[in-house]
């Protein structure tokens, strides 16, 4: 095999490797994309005081209070008081009434 055809295969070669290094991206690229989409269409189960507080415009002692009279349901984990999202939702509704 002479020189000519060694520097003929070697550019073969590169070429080749990057169309797949290409091809690979593209599809990684994709997959990244279908990822984020998924996160994007998954809905917030539960929300922390701090996040219900922002939210509502409720001091977290006032969120505190009501999960404690059972006019808010809360569930734990662990320690940590969580919110479930259907309850933050019919909170920011009944607020939205009395305003």
């Amino acid at each position: 095999m002479g020189y000519r055809e060694k520097i003929k295969m070697k550019n073969s070669i590169l070429i080749l490797v990057e169309k797949i290094k290409d091809e690979l991206m593209s599809e990684l690229m994709d997959n990244v994309k279908d990822l984020i989409e998924s996160k994007v269409r998954i809905r917030k189960q539960f929300y922390s005081l701090k996040e219900v507080s922002y939210l509502t415009g409720l001091t977290i002692n006032a969120i505190k209070g009501r999960y404690r009279r059972g006019t808010l349901k809360v569930v734990y984990e662990g320690t940590t008081p969580l919110i479930p999202t259907p309850e933050v939702e019919r909170l920011i509704k009944k607020l939205k009434l009395q305003n």
